[in-house]
C-alpha cells in the first residue's frame, strides 16, 4: 500500500474519530470531559432584577433629598413591600430590587439615621441594578456540544442550574509496547536494556485527550506473545495503541499479529518524518493505532492521530520560523521546536529516538514536503504539545 500523505492520514482519523454514548457527569468530575448535547440555561440568571451594591432601593425621581427607611431586602430574605413615594430600602449587594424601586443609591452617598436616609445626589434611572435575565435567559447555550469542559466552566454549568451534565463516555484505551530490550523504569538497567518509556509517554497522551488507560502491557519481540497481548488488547476496548515492532526485520511481529487479528487497515504508511510506518485500521469496532518504537516518532504520532481518535484533536496555528529549515521532497516534516519569544525555533537535534528532543520541545511545526529550504521568518503551522 503507497504511503498516506499526513493530510489523508488526519483525514482518515477523523472518519474514525470515536463517538461515545452521551453519560450523566456530576460537577465534580466534569473538568475534561466533553459535552454530548447543548447545555442550556435552565432559569433566567439574576431570576429578577437584582442589586448590584450595598446601599438603598429607591425611586430615582425622589432625590435629591431625604427618604424614610421602610424596610430591609438582604440577599435570600427580600422586602416584599412595594416601594411608594419618598421611600427607602435598605439593601445588600446580591438581593431582589423591590417592586416600585427602579434605582440604587450606594451605601457611601447617603446617610442613614436609622429611620431615614438623606442624600444630595441624584443616581440615573437603572443605577446598579442587575436586571433579570441579563446575564443568561432561560433556554440559552451556554455550553455547545462538543465543548470540552474547562476547570472556568465548571462555575457557568452551576450557574446555568446543573448538576450533572450530558458528557461522551470516556474512550477505554489499551497500550501494548514492544521490546525485548524494555525494562521498567526505577528498576536495574544493564548492558542492551532500554528503560520502557514509550508506555508511560503514550499513557500520559492519552489521559490528557481525556480518554481511560485501561490497560498497558510491555510484550517481548516474540509472535506468540505480540499476537497474544493484541488479541487480548483488542477485546473489550474503544481502542489499542501499538508502540514498536513495526518494521520488517525477523523480530517484528505487529504487522503480522495484527494481520492475524483481521485489522483492516486505514493506512500502514505515512510520508511523514518521524513515523513513516505509523499504520491506522480497525479491527471489529475497535480502533488501532500502531507507532514506532522510537519514542520521538510515538510521541508525534499520539499527538497527530491519536487525539483525533479520541476526539480532541491537536489545534494548529502559525507562527514564523526563528531559524531557517530544510524541507523534504515527498515528506511532510514535524519539527520539534520551542517556542522563543513568539518564533518557532527548531531545536538542533531530530533524530526519532531522541527523548531529549521532546524534553526540550513546546511545539511541533509542519514542514510541508517541498524542494527548497523554509527562511527565518516562514510562516508554519505549528501546534502546542
Amino acid at each position: 500500500m503507497t504511503a498516506a500523505t499526513l493530510h489523508d492520514a488526519l483525514a482518515a482519523a477523523r472518519g474514525l474519530a470515536l463517538s461515545l454514548p452521551a453519560e450523566a457527569v456530576a460537577l465534580a468530575d466534569v473538568v475534561g470531559r466533553v459535552l454530548a448535547h447543548d447545555v442550556v440555561a435552565r432559569a433566567h440568571l439574576p431570576a429578577a432584577d437584582a442589586s448590584a451594591m450595598d446601599g438603598w432601593a429607591i425611586r430615582a425621581a425622589d432625590l435629591p433629598g431625604q427618604l424614610t427607611v421602610v424596610g430591609e431586602s438582604r440577599a435570600g430574605a427580600p422586602w416584599l413591600g412595594e416601594l411608594g413615594a419618598g421611600q427607602a430600602v435598605r439593601i445588600s449587594t446580591g438581593a431582589l430590587v423591590p417592586d416600585g424601586a427602579d434605582t440604587i443609591l450606594r451605601l457611601e452617598k447617603g446617610e442613614d439615621d436609622g429611620w431615614a436616609v438623606k442624600t444630595d445626589t441624584t443616581p440615573g434611572m437603572g443605577r446598579d441594578i442587575r436586571f433579570a435575565a441579563e446575564d443568561l435567559r432561560r433556554g440559552r447555550v451556554v455550553l455547545a456540544a462538543g465543548t470540552r469542559v474547562a476547570a472556568h466552566h465548571v462555575g457557568v454549568l452551576a450557574a446555568a442550574g446543573h448538576a450533572t451534565v450530558p458528557c461522551h463516555a470516556r474512550p477505554h484505551v489499551a497500550i501494548v509496547a514492544t521490546g525485548s530490550e524494555l525494562v521498567e523504569p526505577g528498576g536495574p538497567g544493564s548492558r542492551g536494556t532500554i528503560f520502557d518509556s514509550n508506555r508511560f509517554a503514550l499513557a500520559a497522551q492519552i489521559e490528557d485527550a481525556g480518554a481511560v488507560v485501561a490497560s498497558a502491557a510491555t510484550v517481548d519481540d516474540d509472535p506468540a506473545a505480540t499476537l497474544d497481548a493484541l488479541r487480548g488488547a483488542v477485546g473489550g476496548h474503544d481502542m489499542v495503541v501499538v508502540a514498536g515492532g513495526l518494521s520488517v526485520g525477523r523480530h517484528d511481529h505487529v504487522r503480522a499479529s495484527l494481520d492475524a487479528l483481521g485489522l483492516q487497515p486505514a493506512f500502514t504508511r505515512i510520508a511523514m518524518r518521524p513515523g513513516r510506518p505509523t499504520t491506522l485500521g480497525t479491527v471489529g469496532d475497535t480502533r488501532v493505532l500502531a507507532v514506532p518504537g522510537n519514542p520521538a516518532a510515538a510521541s508525534v504520532g499520539m499527538h497527530l492521530l491519536g487525539r483525533v481518535l479520541l476526539g480532541a484533536e491537536a489545534r494548529w496555528s502559525r507562527m514564523p520560523l526563528g531559524a531557517p529549515v530544510e524541507a523534504a521532497p515527498g515528506l511532510d516534516l514535524m519539527i520539534r521546536c520551542r517556542d522563543q519569544d513568539g518564533l518557532a525555533m527548531p531545536l538542533p537535534h531530530q533524530g526519532s529516538g531522541l527523548v531529549s528532543s521532546i524534553a526540550d520541545a513546546d511545539l511541533l511545526a509542519w514542514i510541508p514536503p517541498g524542494q527548497e529550504p523554509l527562511g527565518v521568518g516562514a510562516p508554519v503551522r505549528v501546534s502546542r504539545l
